[in-house]
């Protein structure tokens, strides 16, 4: 569950049912693995079932002062590339990570983990098992998102300022660089700007 400070807390079981007060957002998971510190998954494993055999992982966890949020993906179901884990080797890489408390989401041919690129692209991290299976990922109902403002790149706070006959380009760079602009009135540019080094 999220506040609206978008502090994460981990509810380890919903019965008796957690007042919803001052939550802002939440996600579901199957079932705690890390509880105050402590790997649980080996409790499973005398529970049969096959959600608690070697499987691909997609588990949450958060640290203890509740700032940073851990997401997990683990490949499965691919001999010679990743079998999966069980849930106890889950919990125990969510606390190598920091983790305090986390739970094991929905995982198998689902457990996939994408990001967006530098210029507005899906990019997947990992090789889901339902990719290996049928080249396509699984359509799934719900999925969870996190937004951040972008990170500084190299070139930082470009501005063109274009006048009837000229424009003026600044920008700022993380470290002292030689640059150059390119410009032109077809896709060829072909002129460009004198090379300043600062």
């Amino acid at each position: 569950a999220f506040d609206a400070a978008n502090k994460p807390t981990v509810i380890h079981t919903n019965f008796p049912a957690v007042s919803t007060a001052g939550m802002y957002s939440a996600v579901t998971g199957d079932y705690p693995i890390v509880v105050h510190g402590e790997n649980i998954g080996r409790k499973y494993l005398s529970q049969g079932g096959f959600v608690h055999q070697t499987n691909p992982r997609t588990a949450m966890g958060v640290s203890q002062d509740g700032r940073y949020l851990f997401l997990l993906t683990i490949d499965g179901r691919q001999p010679g590339y990743s079998n999966g884990a069980l849930d106890y080797e889950t919990g125990a890489w969510l606390l190598l990570l920091g983790a305090h408390d986390a739970i094991n989401l929905d995982g198998g041919g689902s457990s996939t983990m994408v990001m967006e690129d530098s210029v507005g692209n899906p990019v997947r991290l990992n090789h889901p098992s339902a990719v290996a299976d049928s080249g396509k990922e699984r359509v799934v109902g719900s999925h969870f998102g996190v937004f951040a403002k972008p990170l500084a790149g190299f070139i930082n706070g470009l501005s063109v300022l274009a006048d009837d006959d000229a424009a003026s380009v600044v920008w700022t760079t993380t470290e002292p660089a030689t640059t150059q602009v390119e410009y032109g009135t077809t896709q060829s540019l072909g002129s460009s700007s004198a090379l300043l080094t600062n």
